[in-house]
């Protein structure tokens, strides 16, 4: 079977990851993929050496800007008729809209997917309708949750589905492997407003100052980044708050510390929380539409505090702290991630999708 992604890049966020686990289970599975990316980045996410990588830009994302629209489109269209896949997964929504438009007339089998929660993003009304009009008339359609789901219009049920994110096998293996004697709490995602890193800074604050020895480690980077770090130079928390930058390493950074938090304002489907649940790490998270939910059973395997309260994070962080059995929730958190998420389960899940 040939699958055809589509992804404007192949490192940065959640989206892009996922199709790099993908790609990789898919073709140790025996398919044929290729990726479809709009143009280069550093530090792309590993795919296998047999999943076949094709730019619409020789060059970096300025080169790609530089492109005229419709110059995009041909090209985009002129290389799905060489490859001539089977299917036709693209990812986020204005790679959607961009998809169909550019194979409008040919008979080819287009996934659509839903990467966030749909009453949000995308911001532009427009966009937003465009994706739902698509959306009525493709072929199926990918989720990764009910909440999501039920979004759109039940008479189209029939052909969406729901599909949540796999998790890379390698972070199941992970161990604890601190060099430092601090309690480091980490959060990671593009520095921007919906994943409200304004409220973590808020809610290590008190707890910072009467203990020096917890840090907050915050990766990724983003539009927010100066921003941020004037918010932390003003809370005078220079020694305790830390702009770590983007990794590619995830598991690395998840041996090294001891708790992680996720306090996003929405989500689709969040990775890195996932991703932290399967390497054992301890969490918490926003209960935020969509995806938290799903993941954690407050109390049990993690847990959840309301959107935006900057007070029930920090007595959730002081809980954390001083009296759960971490290591419990953690153990509980992994075993749910194993045996749900998995990218073998989640790739035998999409082949029947496709198929089905």
């Amino acid at each position: 079977m040939k699958i055809m992604f589509v992804i404007p890049s192949l490192s940065f966020g959640g989206a892009e990851r996922v199709v790099s686990v993908l790609s990789n289970e898919l073709v140790a599975q025996g398919n044929d993929v290729q990726i479809l990316i709009y143009f280069r980045t550093e530090n792309e996410y590993p795919t296998d050496i047999t999943v076949k990588k094709v730019y619409l830009s020789n060059g970096f994302e300025d080169d790609y800007n530089k492109m005229n629209y419709y110059k995009r489109l041909a090209l985009l269209r002129r290389i799905t008729k060489a490859y001539n896949p089977d299917y036709i997964v693209p990812f986020l929504s204005h790679v959607c809209i961009q998809t169909c438009v550019a194979l409008f007339g040919l008979d080819y089998k287009i996934i659509q997917t839903v990467r966030n929660n749909p009453k949000t993003l995308p911001k532009n009304k427009l966009h937003r309708f465009l994706r739902d009009l698509f959306i009525n008339h493709s072929y199926k359609t990918i989720v990764q949750n009910n909440e999501q789901k039920d979004y759109f219009c039940k008479k189209i049920h029939n052909k969406i589905f729901v599909l949540p994110n796999p998790v890379r096998e390698e972070l199941f293996q992970a161990e604890k492997n601190k060099k430092s004697d601090k309690f480091i709490i980490a959060s990671a995602g593009r520095l921007t407003y919906q994943k409200n890193f304004k409220l973590l800074i808020d809610s290590v604050e008190n707890i910072c100052k009467e203990n020096s020895n917890v840090i907050l480690q915050i990766y990724g980077d983003g539009e927010l980044r100066d921003d941020l770090q004037n918010y932390i130079n003003e809370k005078q928390l220079n020694k305790s708050v830390f702009l770590m930058g983007r990794t590619n390493d995830m598991k690395s950074m998840f041996e090294s510390i001891d708790l992680y938090i996720l306090s996003s304002d929405f989500e689709g489907m969040p990775n890195s929380l996932m991703e932290a649940m399967a390497a054992g790490v301890p969490c918490i998270s926003t209960d935020c539409p969509t995806g938290p939910s799903d993941l954690i059973v407050d109390g049990e395997s993690g847990l959840l505090v309301p959107v935006n309260d900057s007070i029930a994070m920090e007595n959730a962080i002081r809980k954390m702290l001083f009296k759960l059995d971490k290591e419990h929730l953690a153990n509980q958190a992994r075993i749910f991630i194993k045996n749900s998420y998995s990218a073998k389960i989640i790739v035998s899940r999409l082949m029947h999708i496709l198929q089905g």
